[in-house]
């Protein structure tokens, strides 16, 4: 997605061509592309933690 958006804001490609070359619907890319890069989701997929790392320490005391 980055490279995607790095390109077409280099004008070395389309956004048509970069969503075609890197497999990227073109809605999603012209959304990320009108976003402020600031607002740019990080955490790098769609799945977040849950738990903090003490809330998993806290069951695995219980049971041993």
């Amino acid at each position: 997605m980055v490279t995607a958006m790095h390109t077409v804001r280099e004008g070395r490609m389309s956004c048509n061509m970069a969503a075609i070359t890197y497999e990227i619907p073109e809605a999603t890319l012209r959304k990320y592309l009108n976003t402020d890069p600031e607002n740019l989701p990080v955490h790098g997929g769609r799945f977040r933690k849950v738990f903090t790392p003490k809330q998993l320490d806290e069951p695995r005391s219980y049971l041993t």
